[in-house]
């Protein structure tokens, strides 16, 4: 493929029997006079046409200022060749040779082949997103807003969340956690921050994924809150906000879910009124309450 883009040319012969001159560019012409000026004819001359293929460099031409444009090489960049002095000099571009996009999306701020690049990667939430080569590093230059972290450790069922401005959501989810229960061994925990229509804010929600429930003489053995709360044989006592001192504080920890009676605590231990906060993880107003557990007989 050629195009050609321009061919203008001016040659004057002066000769013993006559004058023949070639005015060029489009529709120039050629005069032929005999002796004395008298008579001759006229014509349209075919000025030079680009050659259908790229010349060689250095080929004779008889048309100077000619440019032909040829093969695109890369995009907006093309193989060309421009009469100059008689002689074709060809104009050929550089390779086009762009360092190649990661085919897998990179870590933020790992190594990158070259500066500038600019790669995208689909994205299921977002749609894509965009990392550019910056100082050697990949940097992440739009996509999903970032996402709220995870505590270091298992939450406590109900405990309010952390709010995270600028994150989508702005409170985590799908926090997953590997515990190890004392009535099952080895399970999965999994946190979200949900929003409470009671609290009126977000409080933590956990669940296991497999979690036995152990006889109430044994729920003292649930160390985490979250483990005694998922147990639907315990339940976990809190101290009290406030309280008339007429009972005994409980100490905090996990104890059978169903209030003890008289002579139902075993050798040992006394069925007592101990005071207890009964709106612990509950967000309501009061501050103290009554429940009997059983306790060491002193």
């Amino acid at each position: 493929m050629n195009r050609q883009l321009a061919s203008s040319f001016v040659v004057t012969v002066v000769a013993s029997l006559g004058v023949a001159s070639i005015g060029g560019g489009c529709g120039s012409t050629i005069s032929y006079g005999g002796e004395g000026g008298e008579g001759g004819q006229t014509s349209t001359p075919i000025p030079e046409e680009c050659p259908e293929a790229l010349p060689g460099q250095g080929a004779a031409c008889s048309d100077p200022g000619l440019f032909c444009q040829y093969d695109e090489i890369c995009p907006g960049a093309f193989q060309a060749a421009r009469c100059d002095g008689g002689r074709w000099v060809v104009e050929t571009p550089p390779p086009c040779n762009p360092p190649a996009c990661p085919e897998q999306r990179p870590a933020n701020l790992s190594s990158c082949p070259e500066e500038g690049l600019t790669c995208s990667y689909p994205d299921l939430e977002c749609g894509s997103v965009f990392y550019g080569c910056l100082g050697g590093l990949w940097e992440e230059e739009s996509g999903c807003p970032p996402v709220a972290p995870c505590p270091n450790e298992l939450p406590v069922n109900g405990a309010e969340c952390d709010y995270y401005p600028g994150a989508e959501p702005p409170y985590a989810v799908g926090c997953s956690y590997d515990v190890e229960t004392p009535s099952c061994g080895a399970s999965t925990a999994t946190a979200d921050c949900v929003f409470s229509s009671l609290a009126g804010l977000e409080l933590w929600e956990v669940s296991f994924e497999s979690l036995c429930s152990v006889p109430p003489s044994e729920c003292q053995s649930h160390t985490h809150e979250s483990f005694c709360d998922a147990d639907p044989n315990c339940r976990w006592l809190a101290e009290p906000y406030c309280s008339e001192g007429l009972n005994p504080s409980v100490v905090a920890g996990c104890y059978p879910a169903a209030p003890c009676t008289t002579g139902s605590c075993g050798p040992g231990a006394t069925c007592t009124i101990v005071d207890y906060d009964p709106c612990y993880q509950q967000y309501c107003d009061a501050c103290t309450g009554e429940t009997p557990i059983c306790l060491p007989t002193n």
